[in-house]
């Protein structure tokens, strides 16, 4: 994808360093995942909406997913790994936390409700950024060596 280099992409750069709170999603007038004008940042980029608590990525656009305390999921679902939605968001947490992809178990948000601000939160507890319900690095990691010793034990 070609990024435009015309007034909007300029004003984009000249208010983004004047206004570093602003983001790509801040400009009404511009097209948002539409290959109209490319963003100015790596098509792997998060584009966020914090009004829908929701994210997406350009390569993934044909999927609502949603972002729960770091981690991306499909909208409908709460999957990491969905079959009915077509979509995978593994490779995207496993960098988001550090690791390399390789291919686990997905995971599965629990039983979460939206607060008042939109974010989602776990019914048992109430948070937002509960580390029992939502920790997801602990979550990534036990998959991942359940995923090497069932490759252990395959061999």
């Amino acid at each position: 994808m070609h990024v435009s280099t015309g007034p909007k992409t300029r004003d984009w750069f000249q208010s983004i360093n004047t206004h570093p709170e602003l983001t790509w999603g801040s400009f009404p007038n511009y097209p948002l995942l539409t290959g109209e004008i490319a963003p100015p940042f790596s098509l792997s980029s998060r584009v966020r909406n914090p009004k829908l608590s929701s994210t997406s990525t350009m390569s993934e656009s044909a999927v609502a997913t949603v972002e729960i305390n770091d981690a991306i999921f499909c909208q409908a679902h709460l999957k990491e790994v969905c079959t009915s939605c077509n979509y995978d968001g593994r490779e995207e947490n496993d960098g988001f936390y550090g690791f390399d992809f390789m291919e686990r178990e997905g995971l599965e948000a629990p039983m979460s409700s939206t607060n008042k601000d939109g974010e989602y939160q776990c019914k048992k507890h109430g948070s937002t950024s509960c580390n029992q319900c939502y920790g997801w690095k602990k979550q990534i990691t036990r998959a991942r060596a359940a995923a090497k010793k069932a490759g252990k034990k395959s061999s």
